[in-house]
């Protein structure tokens, strides 16, 4: 198993595990699409209409991205009007049980969020960024 370290900037382009994936998610709306997706196939109309907010414009140029980095596959069927679908493709699917633990994370922290006693701590003295 790999050394645990923080990646250096040499690394970072080539080497640098965690950035690649991070660099997969990036973007608004992505963890929100995969999210969508885990749930199975969906039309262009549906995602939009299970992401309040985001614009068409936005939705095609992340499905774009999505699809170019190998997330999601874009089914067009030659029909009247025109179908299209989309669905995870395997290394999409592979982010199933991370969005699962954000998805916990979050909650959690929304639970504790007004008893957590740090919540409203002002940053040590001495502490270094």
């Amino acid at each position: 198993m790999p050394d645990a370290h923080v990646c250096s900037h040499q690394d970072a382009e080539q080497r640098c595990y965690l950035r690649k994936a991070i660099r997969l998610l990036e973007g608004k709306y992505t963890l929100s699409i995969l999210r969508a997706l885990l749930g199975g196939t969906q039309r262009f109309g549906s995602l939009l209409a299970l992401l309040p907010g985001i614009s068409r414009r936005t939705l095609a140029e992340r499905l774009r991205q999505m699809t170019d980095a190998g997330l999601i596959a874009r089914h067009a069927y030659g029909e009247v009007p025109p179908r299209v679908e989309y669905v995870l493709t395997p290394e999409g699917q592979a982010f199933r049980d991370t969005v699962r633990r954000l998805e916990l994370l979050g909650q959690a922290l929304d639970q504790s969020s007004p008893q957590h006693p740090h919540a409203s701590a002002q940053p040590d003295e001495g502490a270094q960024d």
